[in-house]
This record gives structure tokens, C-alpha cells and sequence, in this order.
């Protein structure tokens, strides 16, 4: 994963903003993974765990005859999930995985390829990694509604942030033209609202990240000016005031089964 993701699951905060993330993502996840019609004993990879919430829900689902392959590069927040007998922890980068051919019934993974260079050709091994039938679903944001942003300060900071993550639009795309039948797309997008969960959320992820967005030497280290410091504080002010709203972000959405 290259210097586009700023983020340690070690760090003091990630456990506190990685849980506040699946309050917001897991419904979603949760609706989109019972369409796909998950039956008891299915071999199952949860890419990029987390902090294993995903993980704990597939195992309750697959039952004793099925497991679970929880993979992340940093396993610091999955200790939990030892006492699960049908959940399997792998500390792995996704780009060094190598999942075995046709092994799975179903992978999922959701805010990951996003960050990762090269991210077409790991979807094509994830589908090969699927059985006849299996089943993919990815959920990856973008930020197209940026545009729309209602506070220039807010995407004076943002923009330093997320502006790159561009490439969830083209995942439609990418995976009708692999080996694949019943191709699903959703797009998930709403205001953000100042003092929701979501915008306790950008808070952590902002104040996780603060010196690579306001140091000069580390902005300039990353071809960019810094942001301002006004503009900083005033989109944390933004993001805890509930009369505040903007659109923000959208998840694209892709499920597959393979042919």
C-alpha cells in the first residue's frame, strides 16, 4: 500500500476512528452481504478487517463448518477474534496476498483498493480466487462529491486529503470485464452533517493526520502546499456544529459472482 493511506492500526486513536468507521459502513455492508445469499460453511476472506467487526459477522454467518480469512497489514486491533474457532488471522498486505484459485466462496473488502496502486489487476486475482459461483462484493469510496462541498475551508482540507481517491468510478468498469455473471452497483452517498458519527469520524481521521496536512515539510514532501492553519481549525468547527451540512463522499459499490 503506497503513501496514499497515512494511517497506523498501532496509533492510539485507529481503534476509536476504525470503530466509529463500521457504526457508519457496516449497515450497508451487513444489507449488501445478505443479498448475496451467504450460506453456512462458506470459506469466506474479509480483506482489510479492521478492526474485525466484518469478520465477526461473517463467522456468526458461516457457522462452525465455514471460516473466515481476516487479512490486514497490521492485525494490532484483531486479537479479539482468537476465540473464534472458524476465523483465521493473516498479517498480509493485500498486494502480497496470494490467495489459491478457485478456493472461496465469498471475499469481501471495503475502504482498501482505494489506497492502493495497480488495484485493477488485484481485483482480477480476487476473482480468480473465487470457486465457480463465488461471490466478490467491494465497497470503495470516492470523492466526486467534492464538488459540491459548501465550505471553502472544508475542501481546502479535504482536497489535501482525498481529492486522489478517484478510483472507486472506474471499479464498474473493471470488473464486467473480468469472468464474471450478475454484476451489482450501488452508490451510497448522503450530506454529511456536522456532529453526526460520520463527521466524528473525518474529526479522528483529520486530527490523525494533521501534521502531514499542515507541516510544510511534510506537504512539500508530498508535492503539495500545506493547509492552512485557519482553514484546519475551522473545518473542525464545521464538522462538530449539527446546523452544518455538505455533501462529501459516495461509495461505489460493486458486487459479482464468477463464472
Amino acid at each position: 500500500m503506497d503513501d496514499r493511506y497515512w494511517f497506523a492500526n498501532s496509533s492510539s486513536d485507529e481503534g476509536s476512528r476504525l470503530r466509529l468507521l463500521e457504526a457508519i459502513a457496516d449497515p450497508r455492508s451487513v444489507r449488501l452481504l445478505t443479498d448475496l445469499q451467504i450460506e453456512e460453511g462458506w470459506q469466506c476472506a474479509e480483506l482489510g478487517a479492521g478492526a474485525g467487526s466484518m469478520v465477526h459477522w461473517l463467522a456468526d454467518r458461516v457457522g462452525s463448518r465455514g471460516s473466515v480469512m481476516a487479512v490486514d497489514r497490521d492485525v494490532t486491533l484483531l486479537g479479539h477474534l482468537d476465540a473464534r474457532p472458524n476465523v483465521t488471522l493473516v498479517e498480509a498486505s493485500i498486494e502480497d496476498l496470494d490467495l489459491p484459485r478457485g478456493s472461496l466462496d465469498l471475499i469481501h473488502t471495503r475502504n482498501v483498493l482505494m489506497h492502493i496502486d495497480g488495484a485493477d489487476a488485484i481485483v482480477a486475482d480476487l476473482v480468480e480466487g473465487l470457486r465457480p459461483g463465488g461471490a466478490l462484493l467491494v465497497e470503495e469510496a470516492d470523492y466526486f462529491p467534492l464538488a459540491g462541498v459548501t465550505s471553502p475551508a472544508l475542501l481546502e482540507v479535504m482536497s489535501a486529503l482525498v481529492a486522489k481517491w478517484t478510483w472507486a468510478r472506474t471499479l464498474p468498469t473493471t470488473i464486467s470485464r473480468l469472468p464474471v455473471r450478475d454484476v451489482a452497483v450501488t452508490v451510497d452517498t448522503s450530506m454529511l452533517q456536522g456532529g453526526s458519527t460520520e463527521a466524528i469520524f473525518w474529526i479522528h481521521t483529520l486530527r490523525s493526520v494533521e501534521h502531514r496536512l499542515t507541516d510544510p515539510g511534510v506537504a512539500g514532501a508530498n508535492g503539495r502546499p500545506p493547509v492552512s492553519r485557519a482553514a484546519f481549525d475551522e473545518t473542525l468547527a464545521l464538522l462538530a456544529d449539527e446546523t452544518f451540512w455538505t455533501p462529501l463522499a459516495a461509495v461505489v459499490c460493486v458486487s459479482c459472482r464468477r463464472r
